[in-house]
């Protein structure tokens, strides 16, 4: 996943922060890089588990992710919490 650096910076600077360090954005990049990564792992592991719920139902597979499956990945997420 690319995140973009001078968009960050931008960001924080129109949300107040008037110097922001090279260092304070690398750092954000790099956790909204984790954190993305791991919010997709969890969207497939909910399409996975419908996929097999489905199966188990006799119906064919799922093939393609949709909003849906991201929208309970965030939902699992909060609830975990």
């Amino acid at each position: 996943m690319i995140v973009r650096a001078t968009a960050i910076a931008d960001f924080l600077r129109t949300r107040g922060a008037r110097q922001v360090s090279q260092e304070a954005v690398v750092s954000l990049a790099s956790s909204l890089e984790a954190l993305a990564e791991r919010f997709l792992g969890e969207s497939l592991e909910v399409f996975h588990d419908h996929n097999a719920a489905r199966i188990v139902q006799r119906l064919p597979p799922l093939s393609r992710l949709t909003a849906d499956h991201v929208k309970r990945a965030l939902e699992k997420s909060h609830a975990n919490r």
